[in-house]
């Protein structure tokens, strides 16, 4: 059985007798990694969901976004019922029938505001720290390398399970000129995902 944390807004979830070794027991939206993404969204509403440029070297898995009924991004091709993101992101093996989750992230905007984004991605990497006991944490600052300015900024808060598994915290600090919004993003990443992005997804 699983229940829900008190973790502000996120919907963050793990079990009654997680000891932090594993990131799939853990929840987004009600999803975990392992999971069939067939379980909660059609194959239609997945495919759609799909990125067409990928950019990745290597062709393992593929990225994909739905996004809230209410998120007005017109980059959306794909739209779901969500409770507590604005978007779920996600990365699924390609040509896997099952569509089975290897990476899951929860969105959530702050246009204009990211100084909430900082407050809230700081209370809840507080409370993951009270609940990954024992794991391995980094924080990082770094500009992201879409923005050939370098003014975008990505903030980062790790979190290592002992499987291999990754938990991340995120705030992106987007430049104006960008185009793109300021957000807050919560992602579970399968120690499979970790090592493709590691050592093949750029090579």
């Amino acid at each position: 059985m699983k229940k829900i944390l008190a973790i502000i807004i996120l919907g963050f979830m793990c079990s009654n007798t997680v000891s932090a070794e594993s990131i799939e027991d853990f929840e987004i939206e009600g999803i975990s990694i392992g999971d069939s993404l067939l379980k909660y969204y059609s194959k239609k509403e997945i495919k759609k969901a799909i990125a067409k440029k990928q950019g990745y070297k290597d062709k393992s898995f593929v990225r994909g976004t739905i996004c809230s009924n209410d998120n007005p991004q017109n980059f959306c091709k794909s739209r779901g019922n969500l409770n507590d993101y604005d978007a779920l992101t996600f990365h699924i093996k390609k040509k896997d029938p099952e569509y089975i989750l290897y990476n899951l992230g929860g969105i959530k905007d702050y246009k204009f505001n990211i100084d909430e984004c900082f407050l809230e991605k700081s209370k809840i990497s507080k409370e993951l720290k009270s609940i990954f006991t024992g794991v391995r944490t980094d924080s990082t600052k770094k500009s992201h390398p879409q923005d050939k300015t370098k003014k975008s900024i990505v903030h980062t808060d790790y979190f290592y399970f002992n499987d291999g598994g990754a938990s991340r915290v995120q705030c992106y600090d987007w430049s104006k000129k960008s185009g793109w919004t300021d957000h807050l993003k919560v992602t579970m990443d399968h120690n499979e995902y970790v090592y493709w992005m590691k050592n093949k997804a750029w090579k």
